[in-house]
């Protein structure tokens, strides 16, 4: 019989079912570590397995002498994946996800949640922009100041360089837009630096509506502004823990 487990988000495998008793033995393996084995339609975590507890071995492992110590459990070596059944085991990225300690989920779910804001805002002002180009006169509270602002210098501009102003007005929202997405994208990977640079250039977003005294649209930003705060804590708490996020 032949086990796969997922290790530091990897899959390792096959091992025989004597190794996998030691790995549990040891302690690599734990409650909460993603296994599958041939035959099963998906995997789980070893805690709902029921299997049966690994007792102490009996006899020195082959090749120790009387008296020789056992190798500490960080020098073992795991086994690695074969190339021919690499592409045969079932694994998704939300079950390998589910390997996250139970105690860090919260924060594994909120921070993923946080991140993600990038992703809306730049998606709803990359809207605006479209709406204003096309001269609807409505905006998404979600969106940017600063694509507004440019849309103001465009319209101003408009009467005495033509439609071109329109369209150098759009690529900048559009190149303002992609920078907060990219935020979002290394914020999940998990760079800290840039997820303090986005909030905060969101924050500063948010004043210069409080300036104008946009109050759905500060409202909004300080729902926003909490999440992406809320999301670089919880950040900060799995970088601690040295749980992976990217």
């Amino acid at each position: 019989m032949s086990w796969y487990y997922v290790h530091n988000g990897e899959t390792v495998g096959p091992v025989t079912q004597e190794e996998f008793d030691e790995l549990r033995y040891s302690g690599v393996l734990n409650d909460q570590t993603m296994v599958w084995q041939d035959g099963w339609t998906e995997w789980m975590p070893l805690g709902q397995a029921n299997l049966a507890p690994v007792a102490s071995p009996a006899a020195p492992a082959a090749g120790l002498k009387l008296g020789q110590k056992r190798a500490p459990m960080e020098s073992y070596q795991q086994p690695t994946v074969e190339a021919s059944h690499a592409q045969e085991v079932p694994v998704n990225t939300e079950e390998i996800a589910a390997g996250i300690p139970l105690e860090f989920e919260e924060d594994a779910a909120q921070f993923v949640s946080g991140a993600r804001w990038f992703y809306w805002i730049a998606a709803f002002s990359v809207i605006n922009s479209v709406i204003a180009f096309f001269q609807g006169g409505v905006y998404f509270v979600i969106g940017l100041a600063y694509t507004q602002i440019v849309d103001l210098i465009a319209f101003s501009l408009e009467p005495e360089i033509g439609n071109i102003a329109l369209i150098v007005g759009l690529v900048i929202n559009l190149v303002i837009s992609g920078v907060f997405a990219l935020f979002g994208l290394f914020s999940l990977k998990g760079i800290r630096a840039l997820m303090v640079c986005g909030i905060g250039l969101y924050v500063i977003d948010g004043l210069i509506f409080l300036l104008s005294a946009d109050w759905l649209s500060v409202a909004f930003h300080g729902y926003a502004s909490f999440c992406l705060i809320r999301g670089f804590i919880s950040l900060n708490t799995l970088k601690k823990a040295g749980v992976k996020v990217a």
